[in-house]
């Protein structure tokens, strides 16, 4: 609309805004924390002194057991995000993930880095694809992480038709995949703060040795006790589940769990967000407009659902009207 309106009268700048739109499209691509293609999930509550550690790319043979004994041995739990095809390689693997009390979440089947940039049909392949690798374990994740944490805008239908929800992170120590670990501990505390969501990897290490890389685990979590900060399972975190057992699959029940999934939230919203701006203007047209809409008797007021605040301006004009009642 901007350059329509520079193309009327300064024609020499109209690009300029088409320009800018298309590199804040790219650039939030490559943000895992940002919401601009669909909601997305990166950490829990600032409030709360606790924090979540996710593993992405496994099962790995060499890593996987080693970090699920750090974590038992510490009574930790936490969510590792698999990709499918590992999955099927290493199916013990993923059954003592399980075993041990950890969440599953959903990596794609192949973790092609640029899968984002495929289109919808590709995108929903890959999903599904390593779904139906998880059913065969018994669960099925709700929560998908894109590799790299990339979005795109083909991405929400997909996650909403098969009733899943983005999962990221707002903390990581640029490791590149277990590439640089070299004071990863240190990295990650610099950055942590109540409520982050943790990026790990549980895949070998292509310099370090495995224990050097463990050791940076060991440091981390003793850091992060340290500060005060409790590490809990991500659905805590959260307050939603992470996966479901396979037999009450999420699949042709989207909409329940989109909207119960805002249900958590929604109140904060919609009454202390910038959205709060939006709702008070409502509600002040509706009571400003109610001594119109009662002048007459015998009229039908209809009233959308998810309206029950306007009900309680409504009684003192409706007397004993049953209709109000619209639980």
């Amino acid at each position: 609309q901007l350059s329509l309106l520079l193309l009327a009268f300064r024609p020499e700048l109209a690009l300029l805004p088409l320009l800018l739109f298309a590199l804040v499209s790219a650039v939030a691509s490559f943000r895992p924390p940002s919401r601009y293609y669909l909601p997305v999930l990166s950490r829990g509550s600032r409030t709360e002194k606790a924090v979540s550690l996710t593993f992405d790319d496994g099962p790995d043979p060499l890593v996987t057991p080693r970090v699920l004994e750090l974590l038992a041995r510490r009574g930790l739990r936490a969510t590792f995000f698999l990709v499918g095809r590992k999955a099927e390689s290493y199916p013990e693997l993923v059954r003592a993930i399980l075993e041990a009390g950890h969440t599953l979440g959903n990596h794609s089947y192949s973790h092609f880095p640029f899968l984002m940039l495929k289109g919808r049909k590709a995108i929903r392949r890959e999903v599904e694809a390593a779904q139906a690798v998880f059913r065969s374990f018994g669960v099925a994740p709700l929560a998908f992480r894109p590799p790299a944490g990339v979005t795109a805008p083909p991405l929400w239908p997909v996650l909403l038709r098969l009733g899943m929800f983005c999962v990221n992170f707002d903390c990581r120590a640029g490791d590149v995949g277990n590439r640089r670990i070299r004071n990863l501990a240190h990295r990650i505390l610099k950055r942590v703060r109540p409520g982050s969501i943790v990026l790990l990897h549980d895949t070998a290490p292509a310099k370090e040795s495995l224990d050097r890389l463990l050791g940076e685990f060991e440091t981390l979590v003793e850091g992060l006790e340290a500060r005060g900060l409790e590490i809990r399972p991500l659905a805590s975190l959260l307050g939603r589940e992470i996966m479901q057992s396979s037999g009450t699959t999420p699949e042709g029940h989207a909409a329940a769990l989109f909207y119960d999934g805002l249900a958590a939230t929604y109140d904060h919203e919609q009454f202390f967000t910038a959205v709060s701006m939006s709702r008070r203007a409502e509600l002040a047209l509706f009571e400003a407009a109610l001594p119109r809409l009662f002048r007459k008797a015998d009229h039908v007021l209809e009233i959308g659902a998810g309206t029950g605040i306007f009900t309680t301006r409504l009684a003192p004009h409706c007397g004993e009207v049953e209709a109000l009642d619209i639980s």
